[in-house]
């Protein structure tokens, strides 16, 4: 998981019109706001000293936290402030390293590397499309 999704960054954010300063709304608001900055920095806390144990390596502008858990655990991923959002790795592998699939904030695909026969399955199985790309293609970016 690239460290650079922000993890330990999450705010809380609200919105609304102040009315005048000297409103009693205004004031109960004024305290509402620095108990969400209070929270926001407990969490920030805890989320950040949690990742400080999460082993990390580096590639090529990029650091990335190395997790382990079962393929199917992809699934379960969220983001540490919703248990609703799902949160996609940007790499990861089996034990055996017979594929790998990455992506990666820059890109709008998902990249499966694995021996010919699984990505011809792939190819003509998946429900969206998906074609064979070689090492040697630049890969697109969104501006």
């Amino acid at each position: 998981m690239w460290e650079g999704h922000g993890f330990d960054r999450t705010t809380t954010h609200v919105a609304w019109s102040d009315p005048p300063i000297d409103d009693p709304a205004r004031l109960a608001r004024d305290e509402y706001r620095a108990q969400l900055r209070d929270e926001d920095e407990r969490r920030r806390a805890s989320i950040g000293a949690a990742l400080g144990d999460v082993p990390r390596f580096d590639l090529p502008n990029r650091t990335y936290y190395l997790l382990e858990g079962s393929v199917s655990a992809v699934t379960r991923l969220r983001y540490p402030d919703s248990m609703n959002d799902w949160r996609n790795p940007d790499l990861y592998w089996p034990d055996d390293r017979r594929w790998f699939v990455g992506t990666d904030v820059d890109f709008w695909s998902l990249y499966i590397g694995g021996d010919g026969d699984l990505i011809d399955d792939l190819v003509s199985s998946v429900p969206t499309s998906a074609e064979i790309v070689t090492p040697d293609r630049r890969l697109e970016t969104d501006d």
